[in-house]
């Protein structure tokens, strides 16, 4: 259970409580599991969600019950195949009103299928049973993994009588091509055609021209000393702007060079970075609470945690609640509320209306969204053309580069810039941690990711600046870290694929994934990464927690020896590398085996890297190898590697704070966590508690990531 408290001194707020359960939670909507698999998570007046298991950790159910009685709660299933790849997902079940007064359930669900190749690639994509309706199909790829081509429909002709594809979907073939330096240059799908082109001499990876072939518009980018976009314009006569930033890299002016396009003067506090003037105002935690619009005033209420949860508009009110993982699961303005049903790796797989009926409460209005390969290929029914940051084929009007639109949103299309999704009635766009404003090229919240500001850019110390002023280039599909262009985690808001979300591989490699398939994925439900989630949860009765001890300590504690839980004994250095390199041995012999119980932890690579490290006498990395080949009780064997692969070991070891605030620490685990303090320098305060000031659970301070709780 997570308690907060609005101030140090005063009462919880219980609608803020988090409450996280285990083993089983009692309810017809999860399975019972035998590894302490988190079970269901409860946020108050918003959501819980059951989730259920296969034996080896793959999620195989999640459902996400909203209250208030709804009938048939939203559930999403999946199936894999022995190799741990996802063969099937099911969307939840949903209804429709039937006039006069009655209502009546879908039977059928839609049902996706997916095919792979040979590689292990993703090849085709079906919806239905038997043959089905072919969604998708010969996808292929060029070396680096890259996708080259596929068939895939503009729209799906569906059953009145289920909304479901029926028949044929009509599929047309989508291409992209490639630079030597693997930057998409060209993509193409039906009446889409988009070219990028890129100095042949700058070599700093920025675009210097777009050109859409079918409108035959062509824009042009320039940039400053800083790479902040300077000045964009078509060749035509269409429209052009140019920037003005002050030194913190707040956006200044919006100008108008030539032809049609928005314009904005602002003026911001140097002091906060927080805008001036008449009609805006912040709180202390620095959320912008007022504003005003073409449609009049705007207000703005946060909780505790710095989200958004009401917005007041001389018309409307309109409230948001959120469920684990900062997602936006509920919005409701007058009278109508949209409920958004995510998949088990943070995609939007539907939105959905609550219908009332006979007394009956249902999902009804269905909304869906079908991806491939992590790619949004269908919403609603129609298809979509994401460009290379992710924005769609935008009907309604021209998308300027900071997001504004020249025509007007509506419900059915507010998927406009980037990944982002617009609310109608205020203009600001759902970045799921945080809501972006394109009139002013900003965030309306300071960035609560801390380590995505440090020296290496300057620039990223201002916690308002959308992507450090280079929208062209970069997109922030979390709302809290900009991300590189010409990669499917960008393009899909840090969603690798349908069943991977690597938020923080994204974060630490500027939206790219590591070579080979390497990066952690953060499991969606306990913010830890997957897998080790999954080897936690597998083998945390096989596997000592001493043996991370030793590993992490550079083997100065002795332990006992994995596998070896009836043998406690003493050892020299020696003997315990002697110990270490024998089970070393012994495991990456079992690598396989070991890949066959928890698929997509990447044990044999470990494996490999194991005993490369040992014919090369590294015995610390050798010894992590195996800690990460073998699921281990925690994070911290990984999180090793990861100090070690990325450049800031202080940016590491908060990351792991963050996600140890979470699920808690083990006494053991805090001695270590105090040792990589020390030795990186991160301040490591505890544990303690303040009896005095209602918060009596033990806990440690570990840079700027306070009340990490400690378990027994």
């Amino acid at each position: 259970m997570v308690k907060r408290y609005p101030v140090s001194t005063g009462a919880e707020d219980v609608n803020q409580r988090t409450t996280n359960t285990y083993d089983y939670d009692g309810s017809n909507s999860s399975t019972r599991n035998l590894w302490g698999r988190l079970a269901a998570v409860t946020v108050p007046n918003s959501v819980t969600e059951h989730y259920s298991y296969t034996s080896a950790g793959l999620l195989t159910s999640k459902a996400s019950d909203f209250g208030g009685g709804i009938y048939m709660v939203p559930t999403v299933d999946y199936s894999y195949d022995t190799e741990g790849r996802m063969t099937q997902m099911v969307y939840p079940q949903y209804g429709h009103l039937v006039p006069p007064s009655s209502y009546a359930m879908y039977s059928q669900r839609l049902t996706l299928n997916y095919s792979y190749d040979s590689l292990g690639q993703l090849q085709g994509m079906t919806a239905g049973s038997g043959p089905g309706t072919q969604l998708v199909s010969s996808a292929t790829y060029n070396a680096a993994g890259q996708l080259l081509s596929l068939n895939r429909p503009n729209s799906v002709t569906v059953d009145p009588a289920t909304e479901l594809p029926s028949g044929s979907a009509g599929l047309s073939a989508e291409t992209f091509q490639y630079n030597g330096r693997n930057q998409l240059t060209r993509q193409t799908f039906l009446y889409s055609d988009i070219e990028y082109r890129f100095s042949a001499t700058a070599n700093d990876g920025r675009l210097t021209q777009k050109k859409n072939w079918n409108s035959t518009e062509e824009e042009n980018y320039t940039y400053d000393s800083l790479g902040r976009v300077a000045t964009a314009y078509t060749t035509g006569p269409e429209w052009g702007l140019s920037w003005v930033y002050d030194g913190f890299g707040n956006r200044l002016q919006q100008n108008v060079t030539k032809g049609t396009a928005p314009s904005t003067v602002q003026t911001v506090n140097a002091a906060t970075n927080r805008l001036n003037g008449a009609g805006f105002g912040y709180d202390s935690n620095g959320n912008m609470t007022d504003w005003t619009t073409p449609s009049g005033s705007v207000t703005a209420s946060y909780d505790i945690d710095n989200r958004m949860t009401q917005i007041v508009t001389p018309s409307l009110t309109e409230t948001y609640k959120y469920g684990p993982g900062n997602l936006r699961v509920r919005k409701s303005q007058g009278g109508t509320t949209v409920y958004t049903v995510y998949g088990q790796g943070g995609a939007v797989l539907g939105t959905y209306t609550m219908c009332t009926a006979a007394g009956t409460s249902f999902l009804c209005d269905a909304r869906l969204r079908v991806y491939f390969g992590g790619r949004l290929i269908l919403n609603g029914w129609t298809g979509v053309k994401p460009d290379r940051l992710g924005s769609p084929d935008f009907v309604h009007g021209r998308v300027y580069p900071y997001g504004e639109v020249s025509g007007s949103v509506t419900e059915d299309q507010d998927e406009t810039f980037t990944t982002y999704k617009r609310d109608v009635y205020t203009g600001l766009d759902y970045a799921q941690n945080r809501y972006y404003a394109s009139g002013w090229g900003r965030f309306a919240t300071a960035d609560p990711y801390r380590a995505s500001g440090g020296p290496a850019s300057p620039q990223s110390w201002n916690r308002y600046a959308y992507v450090e002023g280079d929208p062209v280039n970069f997109g922030d599909p979390a709302g809290t870290n900009k991300a590189a262009p010409d990669s499917p985690d960008v393009i899909n808001g840090c969603i690798k694929s349908a069943t991977t979300w690597d938020e923080l591989a994204c974060r630490q490699n500027g939206g790219q994934q590591e070579s080979g398939g390497g990066g952690w994925s953060f499991d969606p439900m306990t913010g830890m990464p997957a897998a080790l989630q999954a080897a936690y949860d597998s083998y945390s009765a096989m596997v000592t927690e001493a043996f991370i001890d030793r590993a992490a300590k550079g083997f100065k504690i002795t332990s006992t020896i994995i596998f070896d839980d009836d043998t406690t004994s003493e050892h020299s250095h020696e003997g315990q590398f002697d110990q270490v390199k024998t089970n070393l041995l012994s495991l990456f012999q079992a690598g396989l085996d070991v890949a066959g119980l928890v698929p997509g932890i990447g044990e044999v690579a470990d494996g490999l890297n194991g005993a490369i490290y040992l014919a090369q006498g590294d015995w610390g990395n050798a010894a992590l190898s195996a800690a990460s080949m073998i699921p281990i009780g925690g994070q911290l064997a990984g999180g090793t590697r990861i100090a070690k692969r990325f450049v800031s070991h202080e940016s590491a070891l908060i990351d792991l704070a963050k996600q140890f605030k979470r699920r808690g620490l083990n006494s053991q685990e805090v001695d270590i966590m105090r040792d990589w303090a020390k030795e990186y320098g991160v301040y490591f305060r505890g544990p303690e508690a303040h009896p005095n000031r209602n918060f009596t659970i033990p806990h440690v301070h570990i840079g700027p990531i306070d009340h990490i709780p400690v378990r027994p």
